[in-house]
């Protein structure tokens, strides 16, 4: 009889056998192999822990085994019933999982682009940095596209995996290639992030290099710069300039003839130093930023900017001073110039008003009948209607000639009553004109009234023209449908000479235009004279 202490051993060494059995029992087509592996193993590795139970606990592995072995073939057959019955399905989930394959492979050859260069960019250097920043840039964008493609796919194949019919396991193998494809997705952009930390950190690292010996160099150029002399030469000129331009800054001025050769002075001077000034900004930068590295332009700039900002803040409020110079100089010219417009008004007011009282007035009833001839001319154009072509154009050029009569007149009137003569500055004929309107305000209304009538006359000249040329237009269109008429007519039973014969010859046996014209007016009377049938026009069918 075996003694209680061994005996409590062997239960214990069968029950972690049996653990395993139980498992093995409830086992997936997935974990079958691996189950089955482990209880033989714990069987093994228990064989001397057994005892005396071994043969029951062997035949309760192997019933075991069997029992599996029959559970897995059931859900193989099921599976594949399944698969069989929803083909469709299975078949998205396995395109699915074609598509993360090839975006697996993307993946990695981002991270084998980064372990190209350590991984931290330890064995990048600064020549490779480019060609790297392009490799990974490119993959980016590869990897990006997936993304794109892979959430479209999910997104538009997904709706065919929510039928309610669609059992468990399909509907869970989908979501585990979903969340195969997340972590994927957050994999590939840490192994960018990654990749693209290495490469800004080696080329940070060459910049800072490139820029420190760059320094040097520039440091040693601003150093040997003819800027700081240019800048003190610059403002020597506009230390002259400021003398120069001193006397305009005074209340009482000197006289013109001083004044205007010292103005000359300062603007010349004034130029001179605006020159200079632009030349000291050109030299305050020993190199431009081009002939230094791409990488480091930003860099140079903001150093050159920094080392000479003193200088040009200096320069700029030369600048300000030269402008305060010309502007004296130009505000003076611009004060002289009004205090001779001045002058000229108040030396031709007494003159102008003279002239305006030694007049014998203006012959407004002139005016006035210049501007009735063209009135009556205009009543003859309402009978237009009436009119020949040739009478409404020889009735339009006589309404002209007397309209232009009545604006001679107008203007002629106007220099009678205002005689300023034309070639002053506006301003002083402005001003001269203001000065006499009391004298001449009567005479003024009574113009301003026919000049209201001149404008009417003028208007309906206008519209008259106009109708003239609308009805000449239709007059063309009519003639040229007649004489396509008659030419086909000719054509088909007399010939064209037969045609030329019927035109009445001008002089010289030439046709001139009006008669060209009449000839197609009157063509109806004109065939039917000599014996043809005018040709009738032809409608369209009712069909």
């Amino acid at each position: 009889m075996v003694a209680g202490p061994e005996a409590m051993k062997e239960v214990q060494a069968a029950n972690v056998v049996r653990r395993v059995i139980a498992r093995i029992r409830v086992c997936s087509i997935e974990t079958h192999d691996e189950l089955q592996a482990e209880l033989l193993d714990t069987l093994e590795k228990n064989l001397d822990g057994l005892g005396s139970l071994y043969p029951q606990v062997q035949e309760e592995c192997e019933t075991a085994i069997e029992s599996a072995r029959t559970r897995v073939e059931q859900l193989i057959e099921a599976k594949s019933k399944e698969e069989a019955e929803f083909e469709r399905p299975v078949e998205l989930i396995k395109e699915m999982g074609a598509i993360f394959e090839l975006f697996k492979e993307k993946v990695q050859r981002i991270e084998e682009a980064s372990a190209a260069f350590g991984g931290d960019g330890s064995t990048l250097s600064a020549e490779e940095v480019p060609a790297a920043q392009e490799a990974i840039e490119e993959y980016e964008k590869e990897v990006t596209a997936f993304q794109e493609e892979l959430k479209d796919y999910a997104s538009t194949k997904g709706k065919e995996l929510q039928a309610a019919n669609i059992p468990l396991s399909i509907k869970k193998d989908w979501f585990e290639q979903i969340s195969r494809v997340g972590k994927g997705t957050q994999e590939s952009k840490l192994a960018i992030a990654r990749a693209k930390a290495a490469i800004h950190k080696v080329r940070d690292s060459a910049k800072k290099e490139l820029f420190d010996k760059a320094k040097v160099r520039l440091l040693e150029l601003l150093e040997s710069s003819p800027g700081p002399a240019a800048v003190a030469d610059a403002e020597k000129l506009v230390v002259d300039l400021e003398a120069k331009a001193e006397p305009f800054t005074r209340f009482k001025k000197g006289p013109e003839s001083e004044m205007m050769p010292l103005a000359d002075q300062v603007d010349s001077s004034a130029e001179a130093a605006k020159a200079s000034v632009a030349s000291a900004k050109e030299l305050l930068r020993p190199v431009e930023e081009d002939v230094f590295d791409e990488m480091i332009k930003a860099d140079v700039q903001a150093f050159l900017s920094g080392e000479t900002r003193r200088s040009e803040v200096r320069l700029g409020q030369l600048g300000r001073r030269i402008d305060r110079c010309t502007n004296l100089s130009s505000q003076y010219r611009s004060g002289l110039d009004k205090y001779r417009i001045v002058a000229l008004i108040e030396e031709l007011k007494p003159l102008i008003l003279q002239k305006v009282k030694d007049s014998s007035g203006v012959d407004v009833e002139e005016v006035a009948a210049a501007i009735k001839e063209a009135e009556k001319q205009v009543e003859l154009s309402k009978k237009v209607a009436t009119l020949s072509m040739e009478e409404a154009i020889e009735l339009s050029d006589k309404m002209e000639q007397a309209i232009e009569a009545a604006k001679a007149s107008m203007a002629g009137a106007r220099q009678q009553l205002c005689p300023i003569d034309e070639s002053l500055d506006p301003v002083v004929q402005k001003a001269l004109k203001a000065f006499v309107a009391a004298e001449v305000k009567g005479s003024e209304q009574k113009l301003g009234l026919q000049e209201m009538k001149l404008r009417r006359v003028v208007n309906l000249n206008t519209t008259f023209r106009a109708d003239i040329a609308k009805k000449k237009a239709a007059k063309v269109d009519q003639v040229r449908t007649a004489a396509l008429k008659i030419i086909r007519l000719f054509r088909e039973g007399r010939s064209l000479e037969d045609l030329f014969g019927l035109f009445e010859p001008g002089d010289g046996d030439l046709i001139d235009e009006s008669k060209f014209l009449t000839f197609f007016e009157k063509s109806d009377t004109m065939l039917k004279a000599i014996g043809v049938e005018p040709p009738t026009e032809e409608k369209p069918s009712a069909e």
